[in-house]
């Protein structure tokens, strides 16, 4: 339990410890007398102890102390405390048999309202809270400073420094700063470079999700939303187990790419490839190539299947003969296959060979015009990164400062 205890109630306690100095005092005085006398009949002389501090007004003083102790804070003592003593590191030391050393409030009247600690202990608790009806107060793990705070444009525990870190956070086998938030962010940096962060092995930075949202986000309004580099590996690398390794999209084009792109696996483009800046116009095409062969003037080709989806019916056939076959043209085109005869007349040897062919079909849909042509991007507009600057230092071990 805390008390409160005012000046004059501290005055007060100050006062009759005073009075048990000033019996002490009496009977080391008279101890002094005893040895001035036993000294004088052995003659042997004496030291004499260090004369105690002369105070011209005892009371004087404590009211002073009290009264300037008082002015800047509130003072509350544990019942159940330690007595506190003062060395030459440290400005109190003791210790304490409650689940903290020191409960301290500014401004507060009366006892202060703690929390419920559960099997947490505490250093030192710092609370301006005047009740807890809801358990987000109550914490989870124990700490060296616990700070409590109901204000919207305060802290809960705050750290300034003008050269070195404002807070510094160590740990060795867990995370050596650790937000949780359970509305907003977990941790919230600004600055010139709002997150910096080093990584010894394996990551500089890890983003993850298990609700549904994303792992890592992004966001610029003038250069770009996500920029890597790398001086040995790839400068960004996506790769998903379930679904695409990377999507992108944007108003004009959804990648740009300086320089050669090589693909290992197959390109579905449903728009078809786009035409350059020459081409007046295009349309969103699917095509398919292959070979067949043309047998005593005659050939039926089946169409592949998701060829066929997509063209229902309406495609054109471009034939191409890898041998003198006459003249090739075709006499039906169905919704699965395409018949192709010889112009060649009848009996002639040269009416069986391979050809080439390939479709071209309109993608399904009620509404596919002829595009107007893609301008080739402006890559002026894509900003280079600044160049990094050095890393934050962490502070020195005491042992290295000797």
């Amino acid at each position: 339990m805390i008390e409160t205890m005012t000046s004059d109630g501290m005055l007060a306690r100050l006062e009759a410890l005073t009075a048990r100095l000033e019996a002490q005092e009496a009977r080391i005085a008279g101890l002094e007398a005893e040895n001035a006398r036993l000294s004088a009949a052995l003659s042997t002389p004496t030291v004499a102890p260090p004369a105690a501090p002369v105070t011209t007004s005892r009371r004087g003083m404590l009211r002073h102390v009290v009264g300037a102790s008082a002015a800047a804070a509130l003072l509350l003592v544990a019942k159940e405390a330690a007595t506190a003593e003062a060395t030459a590191n440290v400005s109190l030391n003791g210790p304490s048999t409650t689940q903290y050393g020191l409960a301290a409030s500014v401004g507060a009247s009366g006892s202060v309202v703690l929390p419920a600690l559960g099997s947490t202990t505490h250093s030192v608790i710092g609370s301006e809270v005047t009740s807890f009806e809801s358990s987000f107060y109550t914490p989870t793990m124990g700490s060296g400073v616990l700070g409590l705070r109901a204000v919207t444009n305060a802290a809960g525990v705050q750290g300034i420094n003008a050269t070195g870190p404002g807070v510094f956070g160590r740990s060795a086998s867990n995370a050596g700063v650790q937000g949780v938030s359970t509305d907003n962010a977990g941790v919230l940096a600004q600055g010139p470079i709002g997150l910096f962060a080093t990584g010894t092995g394996l990551a500089g930075v890890f983003g993850g999700s298990n609700t549904g949202g994303f792992g890592f986000w992004g966001n610029s309004v003038t250069n770009a939303g996500v920029y890597g580099t790398s001086t040995a590996g790839p400068g960004v690398r996506a790769e998903s187990t379930h679904q695409y390794g990377l999507y992108a999209k944007g108003p004009t084009y959804a990648g740009v790419f300086e320089g050669n792109v090589f693909v290992t696996g197959r390109v579905v483009a449903l728009g078809g490839v786009g035409a350059s800046a020459a081409t007046a116009t295009t349309r969103t095409l699917a095509e398919d190539v292959g070979e067949a062969t043309l047998t005593n003037g005659k050939a039926t080709v089946a169409l592949a299947q998701d060829f066929a989806d997509a063209a229902n019916g309406d495609y054109w056939v471009f034939l191409t003969e890898l041998a003198d076959l006459g003249g090739l043209y075709v006499v039906r085109k169905g919704p699965k296959e395409f018949e192709v005869r010889s112009r060649g007349g009848a009996g002639q040897v040269a009416q069986t060979g391979r050809f080439d062919y390939r479709v071209v079909a309109t993608t399904v849909g009620a509404n596919n015009p002829r595009q107007a042509p893609l301008a080739p991007p402006d890559l002026t507009t894509i900003k280079p990164a600044p160049p990094l600057p050095e890393p934050p230092k962490a502070p020195e071990p005491p042992e290295r400062r000797r």
